[in-house]
């Protein structure tokens, strides 16, 4: 596999968006509140979302996570189908890259995504 420094320097610009944009959030205003404002109004949690297709757009944890996730296929622009969302603190069945996924309430709620 040879070096590419052109995508190398896409994934570094993406990660450091992803970590501003996170520490944004958090700290200026708060996670919930921010979502909520004009300029993320179309960013929402994946625990909030009904039945159809979503863009995946960044996932808000630790790195840990953030790696199992992004094993799973979670990689931003990814077309995202929730199949099956109940919205009573339970599991969400969600299709990424032709594989469906039952996903935890907790690590559910740390993904953002917006409609296609």
């Amino acid at each position: 596999m040879s070096f590419n420094l052109k995508n190398y320097i896409k994934i570094l610009r993406q990660r450091c968006y992803k970590r501003l944009l996170f520490l944004y959030l958090r700290k200026v205003k708060g996670f919930n509140k921010c979502l909520q404002c004009t300029n993320h109004s179309a960013i929402i949690k994946l625990t909030d979302v009904q039945f159809g297709t979503y863009e995946f757009v960044m996932i808000c944890c630790d790195d840990t996570l953030e790696y199992k996730l992004l094993e799973m296929g979670f990689v931003t622009g990814t077309e995202v189908l929730v199949i099956n969302n109940n919205g009573l603190g339970g599991n969400i069945i969600i299709k990424i890259r032709e594989t469906r996924i039952a996903l935890n309430y907790n690590v559910a709620k740390r993904i953002l995504v917006k409609k296609i």
